[in-house]
């Protein structure tokens, strides 16, 4: 049978092919994330059209989700439009600007579940206890597409690695979602630096055999500052051989 929901899913270290994402197999190894009601799921039909709502600005960085299930067996493709994705690579960095607008879409995605707001008690639950995969214990949930230097954010959701592992979106008092982990603390902590903008342009020039790539090189210092090695084309050497 085949289900298509307007959801997105979770990824392996590496795409299956240039521009797509990965398959995530249910059950084994990966587990749904539970709907509140411990019935359903966040891919049902009902609950995946407020997760993925044309009216959710967190639905642009979520992955759609096609659930296939057959027998006993169940999996979950994960894929953005209908192409490939240009340039799609894991998550090693975000900017400001796209790590303040996961902040936005995630506060107005929890806001509409504030007790002020008139929407189900079914639809509150869901939204209060939506969570994402823990970026550090699943990287390979969080990917990047489009220009190397301003990549979007796209994440594979509704299912983990590990069960109960998945966090909260962001820090909401309302909700009592307070002093715990969140998905925009740690992407935060994966904020652009001037380190990721010289290695994007190093590895873009060794992308691109551009000649003056062999005259150029990452330093690489210890916690003095000192400079003990050079990367090339992700080939460390010692500053040593050059004495």
């Amino acid at each position: 049978m085949n289900h298509n929901a307007a959801t997105s899913p979770c990824a392996p270290a590496e795409a299956p092919g240039p521009g797509v994402l990965p398959v995530r197999r249910l059950n084994n190894p990966y587990f749904v994330l539970k709907a509140p009601d411990n019935v359903s799921d966040y891919y049902d039909r009902f609950n995946s059209r407020v997760v993925k709502s044309e009216q959710e600005p967190l639905a642009r960085m979520l992955a759609d989700v096609e659930d296939t299930r057959e027998g006993r067996s169940r999996q979950v493709t994960f894929r953005l439009g209908a192409g490939a994705l240009p340039n799609l690579r894991p998550l090693q960095y975000l900017t400001l600007s796209e790590v303040e607008a996961f902040e936005k879409a995630a506060r107005a995605f929890y806001d509409k579940a504030h007790p002020d707001e008139q929407i189900t008690h079914s639809e509150r639950e869901l939204r209060k206890n939506f969570k994402l995969p823990d970026p550090d214990k699943e990287p390979d949930a969080y990917w990047v597409y489009g220009d190397r230097f301003a990549p979007k954010l796209i994440i594979l959701w509704g299912c983990e690695a590990e069960r109960n592992t998945s966090i909260p979106l962001i820090e909401d008092e309302p909700l009592g979602i307070k002093n715990v982990p969140t998905v925009a603390q740690k992407l935060r902590a994966r904020l652009l630096s001037w380190e990721h903008l010289q290695r994007e342009a190093l590895e873009l020039i060794a992308a691109t055999d551009d000649p003056l790539g062999r005259f150029l090189a990452f330093p690489i210092v210890n916690s003095k500052g000192e400079l003990v090695a050079i990367e090339q084309r992700g080939i460390k050497i010692p500053i040593d051989k050059f004495r």
